[in-house]
């Protein structure tokens, strides 16, 4: 899926890490620094990430307006009728995958504080599907799938030993988000396959939230440079709407752990 879509991705970065030595006059290692080290980490640049990422997805009964009972219960239709100690507990499940994307920012730099504006996109292989058997033949079902996702951030840091940026980064963060989740009960008098009551939603489309993390970058010459990030995006809440009427609310944040190559193009 996703992960096959990380593959070209890199085939293109090892293109323009090769070329890289010849720009710079030499081997990447022993590349000197053509301009100050007070010129490293200004201007514009391009490079790109791979990764992991882990998502953290918690989904609740939000109730049912107009029911005569007291909404919610926790996890989903979870009422007086069903026994059980679930009763007040959200479903959560976490998964996790592969990622992988492009970056393009602008540094500004004044003395040894750089101050910067980065935006990135990447692709995500994130995808899971979880059942808990609940009392009296109860189903509860819930799935994520996340396709791609975005991160609009500021940035500020520190340089260190000449060439060595410690940053940290906040703003906007994206992604393409499919939610799904069932209440399923079965009916053992005649079938324990034969559904006799259920509630079903989902919802898909583009999810806002924030993001805020830090990292390390390192230069390798004025042209190149290497960086190890974390990132944490907040996607915040979502709620949908069975046919029966029954209010489901999806909650995902989401860890990655990146590393990624910069080519500056501009200095400032």
């Amino acid at each position: 899926m996703a992960s096959k879509k990380l593959v070209p991705m890199w085939f293109v970065v090892i293109a323009m890490v090769f070329p890289a030595p010849a720009m710079a006059g030499g081997s990447i290692k022993d590349a000197p620094f053509e301009s100050p080290p007070a010129k490293l980490f200004s201007g514009a640049y391009l490079g790109h990430h791979i990764g992991g990422g882990w998502t953290e997805t918690s989904v609740r009964d939000n109730g049912t307006p107009g029911s005569l009972l007291e909404p919610p219960y926790g996890a989903f239709s979870c009422g007086p009728a069903l026994t059980g100690n679930y009763c007040s507990e959200p479903f959560d499940f976490n998964t996790g995958g592969i990622l992988g994307g492009a970056q393009i920012g602008f540094n500004w730099r004044t003395a040894n504080w750089v101050f910067g504006v980065e935006g990135d996109v990447g692709f995500a292989d994130i995808d899971k599907e979880e059942v808990r058997v609940r009392p009296l033949q109860d189903r509860d079902v819930a799935s994520i799938n996340m396709d791609w996702y975005s991160a609009l951030t500021g940035r500020i840091g520190f340089v260190a030993q000449n060439n060595i940026l410690i940053y940290a980064k906040g703003g906007a963060a994206f992604a393409d988000i499919k939610y799904s989740a069932a209440d399923l009960d079965f009916n053992d008098a005649t079938n324990a396959h034969e559904i006799y009551l259920g509630s079903v939603v989902s919802k898909s489309g583009t999810q806002t939230g924030w993001a805020l993390g830090g990292g390390l970058e390192y230069a390798m010459n004025e042209r190149v440079s290497l960086k190890a990030e974390y990132l944490y995006m907040d996607f915040g809440s979502e709620t949908a709407t069975s046919t029966d009427g029954d209010l489901y609310k999806f909650d995902t944040e989401m860890h990655t752990a990146r590393l990624g190559i910069n080519f500056a193009f501009l200095r400032y």
